[in-house]
This record gives C-alpha cells, sequence and structure tokens, in this order.
C-alpha cells in the first residue's frame, strides 16, 4: 500500500521510474492518488494499481475517524491504512502518526529510507544514486531520522569512494545534514 507521502518523496528524488521496477505491486488508494501533485504522473500501469475501497471499507473509515484516538490522521492516512489491513499489504508510509497507528494495529509499516535500501538490494539504484535521492529529498522538506540519515550517506558515500560502486572511484561527501528529524524514533 502506496501512501502519498512515500511516492511525493521519491519523485522529488526523480527515482519513481526505478521504483516501479522493484519486484513488488503496489497499490494507491484513488483518493491518495489526487493527493499527489500531478495525479496523471502516477504510473497505472507499472506496478502501482490505483483502486478504490468498497463502501463498507469506507464506512468502516468514517466510523474510525468519529474516535478520538484518530484526531491526528487525515481521511487519506485513514484510508491508506484500511486498504493495507483489509489487503495484508504492508503500507509504505511517512506520517509518523499514521506509521505508529498502523503498527499498533498490526500492520507492517515501511518509509522511502526502506524503499532506498530495497532498490540499492535490488540494484535499481547505485550508492551514489541513492544518497543523491536521499539528499533530494531531504532538500525538499522529507522528515526523517537524521542518525538514521547520516549513517546511510556516509556508508553509501563510503563505497563509492572505495570503488565499490560499478569500479568507479568517486569523492565522499559529508551529509548536508538538511534532513528534518521526525518523531517516534523511526528507522526507515
Amino acid at each position: 500500500m502506496l501512501d502519498a507521502s512515500v511516492y511525493i518523496d521519491l519523485n522529488w528524488a526523480g527515482i519513481i521510474p526505478a521504483f516501479v521496477l522493484l519486484p513488488m505491486e503496489f497499490i494507491m488508494v484513488d483518493l491518495v492518488r489526487k493527493e499527489v501533485r500531478r495525479p496523471q504522473e502516477v504510473p497505472e500501469a507499472r506496478r502501482i494499481t490505483v483502486c478504490s475501497l468498497s463502501g463498507k471499507q469506507i464506512a468502516q473509515v468514517y466510523e474510525m475517524r468519529q474516535q478520538r484516538w484518530t484526531s491526528a490522521l487525515s481521511l487519506n492516512d485513514l484510508l491508506s491504512f484500511q486498504l493495507a489491513k483489509d489487503e495484508g499489504c504492508v503500507l509504505l508510509a511517512n506520517d509518523g502518526a499514521l506509521r505508529a497507528f498502523a503498527s499498533s494495529r498490526g500492520v507492517t509499516v515501511h518509509g522511502s529510507l526502506w524503499v532506498l535500501d530495497e532498490m540499492l538490494r535490488h540494484g535499481l539504484l547505485t550508492p551514489s544514486e541513492a544518497a543523491n535521492a536521499l539528499e533530494a529529498m531531504c532538500s525538499h522538506g522529507a522528515r526523517f531520522p537524521k542518525k538514521e540519515c547520516d549513517r546511510r550517506l556516509r556508508e553509501w558515500r563510503k563505497q563509492v569512494k572505495g570503488g565499490n560502486e560499478d569500479g568507479k572511484e568517486g569523492d565522499e561527501q559529508e551529509s548536508r545534514g538538511d534532513c528534518l528529524e521526525a518523531s517516534a524514533g523511526r528507522k526507515d
């Protein structure tokens, strides 16, 4: 289940074409798709399926929305959660409140950092490309755990410097430090 926050980060970094090559299927709720700046950019045919919730699911979401404990969540957050829960999907989201809510209800949640790790693991990005993508996300206001960003940037730049990226040599660059600290001890 793909929430708009992760899609927006990946889009800012210019890596959607590589993202859709991951050996996974992605689902995005139709109303969440509209949250994306230019919804027509969501490549439906390339492993991102845009779908609607059933009337029953929407009723469940509206019932949840009446509860105090969901006040920090938007309607779209709850729609993404509901579909992930019902489909037994992993939820890809960066919003701290949504992540905590979904995790507390048994839904596995990952964010943009995990997606970058997966893209590296599957050879869809080089360490240099992953570092550049992370820095692009951070420069556009993404909120990730600073320590996790710094660790990844050091590791990826070290791989570039050591010539471990397709035999290329490179210069290690320090983290620009412009990732904003996220809440709730997120690690991905």
